[in-house]
């Protein structure tokens, strides 16, 4: 009986040191990955290689090409019967890259919201700013719309210090979001913040953080949905931490900043909705709200200018072509909501 207790003592010692072993070596190796997922974006480049880029339906060319640090860009002369990118790789015509005396010089930074996805060149928000502000504006204006469908923040703030800031931008608009939105998941590396005990580990715990990850995403293929307080605890650190490096270099800079809210089409209450939000409504009002607060927090906490593009948009159907993308309206509504903020800058007086 002794020698039986003795071995059994034995095996669950090497049991549990095992078992500290492996949770050590798997936080670890999480972390690391963590660590070199977000430095080279390893995700996404498989994502990019598997799924390919995007396709114009018209021409079934591609609308990206392969770029070595943001992933893809915008094939430059690339031309259909509605989309022009300029010999530079921006949607528009062309540009000099050192900006000419007496010209103020505006990038529209973003994602295919900017770049003005199914739209023609004319009716993209920014070159119907471009338009307002050459009538309006006493000086030569240049707008560089620097919208890449797909991309997120990590893309937009490192095209901003690698290239865009050489072209002696005086302002860049931001209107960002949607796709950091699309892959948002709780417990990535401290992108989750409550007052509760298993918040706090989930925010310190990779591993842990995986494993829960793992466990609701298979009930939620179960159940249909997922668990109702799935991303009640939810922070997007990640995009706050890119709006960070947005303001800050800028600021350097001195460069000016207008950070603008994701407006949607979906409100509360719709019978229908598109597929990416009916699946869980729940989990989409609430990440909706948290990236939107995230915004407007650091554009007062960086003495950014904020504009609320969802103010004036959420709900209205007309001015969106799904629950995201601008129509040609929406962008008529935007490029005027930016007119007023940016003459209002440039005298010197905040907008109402």
């Amino acid at each position: 009986m002794d020698m039986w207790l003795l071995r059994l003592k034995k095996g669950l010692g090497l049991a549990l040191v095992w078992t500290v072993l492996t949770l050590v070596l798997g936080e670890m190796g999480l972390r690391v990955f963590d660590w070199a997922d977000r430095r080279f974006l390893i995700g996404a480049r498989i994502h990019s290689t598997m799924q390919g880029r995007w396709l114009d339906p018209a021409t079934r060319e591609y609308v990206s090409r392969s770029h070595k640090t943001l992933i893809y860009r915008n094939t430059p002369n690339y031309r259909t019967s509605q989309i022009h990118i300029n010999s530079l790789g921006f949607r528009g015509d062309e540009f000099t890259p050192r900006k000419p005396e007496r010209v103020w010089r505006i990038v529209a930074l973003g994602d295919s919201c900017t770049f003005g996805w199914g739209l023609p060149d004319g009716d993209t928000y920014p070159a119907r700013l471009a338009d307002r502000l050459a009538r309006e504006c006493k000086k030569e204006v240049s707008v560089i719309n620097a919208g890449v469908p797909g991309y997120s923040s990590w893309q937009t703030a490192r095209w901003l210090q690698t290239e865009l800031f050489g072209y002696d931008p005086d302002i860049v608009t931001v209107y960002v979001g949607w796709n950091d939105l699309f892959e948002a998941r709780p417990g990535s590396g401290g992108d989750v913040e409550g007052r509760k005990r298993r918040a706090y580990l989930l925010r310190k715990s990779r591993l842990l953080a995986e494993i829960r990850t793992a466990f609701v995403w298979y009930r939620s293929r179960i159940e249909g949905t997922y668990h109702p307080d799935f991303y009640e605890d939810y922070r997007p650190a990640f995009f706050e931490t890119q709006l960070t490096k947005i303001l800050s270099e800028a600021k350097k800079r001195g460069v000016r900043v207008v950070l603008c809210s994701l407006p949607t089409a979906y409100q509360k209450g719709d019978e229908r909705a598109d597929p990416y939000i009916e699946r869980d409504r729940r989990r989409f009002e609430i990440l909706y709200e948290r990236y939107n607060a995230v915004l407007r927090r650091m554009a007062e906490r960086h003495e950014a200018e904020w504009l609320d593009l969802a103010g004036p948009m959420n709900g209205r159907k007309e001015l969106f072509l799904d629950f995201c993308h601008p129509s040609a309206r929406g962008n008529e509504v935007i490029s005027g909501l930016l007119t007023r903020t940016l003459m209002g800058m440039e005298r010197g007086v905040s907008p109402e």
